[in-house]
């Protein structure tokens, strides 16, 4: 059943990752749905990259009545004690009220490849695992906690989470054990999330294979050799998406907005032809 309106209203958008990439994408594409007076919230460690993102939106959406702040931040030294000191200054920096956004929004974009040259057999360090986890899965999940309890869902706010995922969240790739773990792990903490909080919705999108520099590192250090020559042969082939592209399939999905809470979909999943309509739009 299809849910309120997402966009053109007063919304509190979080977006991890966004110095470079499908962040900086998802940040600039998102901005210019919002309503006038919404506030935007960048995380990275990049604190150069976030300023290039902040340039890009004023200079997509110079008219909206915008707020954007950024906060370098390595996500793998997570703690709720962080985060929550981290979404207070930030309201407190720009004289901002928790409770006067009708809508809130937090895009989970940041991840890491993790080693893709090592079959499962090979991973013995319990530090290594542990690091990944921390930025992959535990980062995500508790900056997700901090934001509902800052931002819980009520008849006066709607509250969205989006999960950026991947097909390796459902299918198996040789040597990318951490990432396919990882992106299934994120896939059933979200899910789960939906289940228990029916108010609040969820959403796990794949983007597709994106021309991203994960996506060099895939073709050049994976070590299955058919795993990197078919991430080659998409390369050379021109089998790759601009985040641009994809980001504005997830704006279609949102503005459809009828998804069931918890849905994992996939780039390939929306037809050309509804995308297409959102691009000329």
């Amino acid at each position: 059943m299809k849910k309120s309106p997402i966009f053109d209203r007063k919304t509190f958008l979080l977006v991890t990752g966004a110095s470079r990439g499908l962040g900086r994408s998802l940040a600039v594409n998102l901005a210019k749905k919002l309503g006038k007076q919404s506030f935007i919230l960048l995380l990275a460690r990049n604190k150069d990259g976030l300023e290039e993102t902040k340039t890009q939106i004023l200079k997509n959406v110079p008219d909206l009545e915008l707020t954007i702040s950024l906060q370098p931040v390595d996500l793998s030294q997570c703690s709720d004690a962080l985060f929550d000191r981290l979404l207070k200054d930030t309201m407190t920096t720009a004289h901002a009220d928790f409770q006067c956004f009708n809508q809130v929004i937090i895009v989970h974009n940041a991840a890491s490849l993790g080693d893709v040259s090592k079959k499962v057999s090979d991973f013995m360090d319990a530090a290594e695992y542990q690091e990944y986890w921390n930025v992959n899965i535990t980062s995500p999940a508790i900056l997700n906690n901090v934001f509902l309890h800052h931002f819980p869902a009520s008849e006066k706010r709607d509250v969205l989470c989006i999960n950026i995922s991947s097909i390796c969240a459902l299918q198996p790739f040789k040597t990318w054990a951490l990432y396919c773990t990882g992106k299934t792990a994120r896939d059933m903490w979200f899910n789960v999330l939906a289940v228990e909080e029916p108010s609040i919705r969820v959403l796990s999108y794949a983007p597709g294979p994106l021309d991203t520099d994960m996506q060099m590192l895939a073709r050049t250090v994976t070590g299955d050799n058919d795993m990197r020559e078919v991430f080659l042969d998409m390369h050379q082939k021109g089998g790759l998406l601009t985040c641009d592209v994809s980001v504005k399939k997830l704006i279609q999905i949102l503005e459809t907005n009828t998804f069931e809470s918890g849905a994992h979909i996939d780039y390939f999943d929306v037809s050309d032809t509804a995308s297409e309509k959102t691009n000329n739009s």
